[in-house]
């Protein structure tokens, strides 16, 4: 009996190691074969893609370093119109909060032009309105009416050019227009100088991979 038992844990054990091989031998024609170059090249495509950062735009100082010129932060507040739920509520939301015209908003979000499946609704916006906005829209999405909701409505940050001293000096500082281009005075005589160069860097989707998007 003990050995009937130990032959047939010989051909179990047998069989399981022939099929161990063939698994290796799968993996490893998997590696080389002329498909796994085509997969790694499709990874690659997806792994990140090219972005161009543009800095800071330099500040502008007195003799005595009292800022004169520079930067804050100002949101491009829009509504993706494949996620959006509750017009009404985005338009009154907008219209209260960023002084636009509730039925302008309402009639751009219910007819918008063919094709377009993202809409601009301020690209100036402070940080205060988008602050409040923001927290209105988490309220609203932890509870559990539908409406009212502000799904859809999105928030993207960049930097706009601040005075300080408003018009302290203008006709010698000039001004920056939307595009950040420096127009009249020091602001455009310096302007390559203030404006910096804009690198192009290739940033990886991993999120893992964050530590390696370098500082512009």
């Amino acid at each position: 009996m003990r050995q009937q038992y130990a032959w047939r844990s010989m051909v179990l054990n047998g069989f399981l190691a022939f099929v161990a091989t063939l698994v290796v031998l799968q993996m490893v024609r998997i590696q080389v074969s002329a498909e796994a170059v085509q997969f790694r090249d499709q990874a690659n495509a997806f792994a990140g893609e090219y972005k161009t950062y543009y800095p800071e735009r330099g500040e502008i100082y007195d003799r005595n370093g009292h800022l004169l010129a520079g930067n804050k932060t100002v949101y491009e507040v829009g509504v993706n119109l494949n996620a959006i739920r509750d017009p009404h509520s985005i338009a009154m939301a907008v219209s209260v909060n960023l002084g636009k015209s509730y039925d302008e908003i309402y009639s751009e979000i219910l007819n918008p032009p063919a094709g377009l499946s993202y809409l601009v609704l301020d690209n100036h916006a402070s940080s205060e309105a988008v602050n409040y906005l923001k927290e209105l829209k988490k309220e609203l999405n932890e509870s559990d009416n539908p409406t009212p909701s502000l799904a859809g409505l999105e928030f993207s940050p960049r930097l706009a050019r601040s005075y300080p001293e408003d018009s302290l000096a203008s006709n010698v500082l000039g001004f920056v227009n939307l595009e950040g281009r420096g127009y009249f005075g020091v602001e455009e005589k310096y302007n390559d100088l203030l404006a910096g160069n804009p690198v192009q860097v290739w940033v990886p989707s991993d999120p893992n991979r964050a530590v390696e998007i370098p500082r512009i």
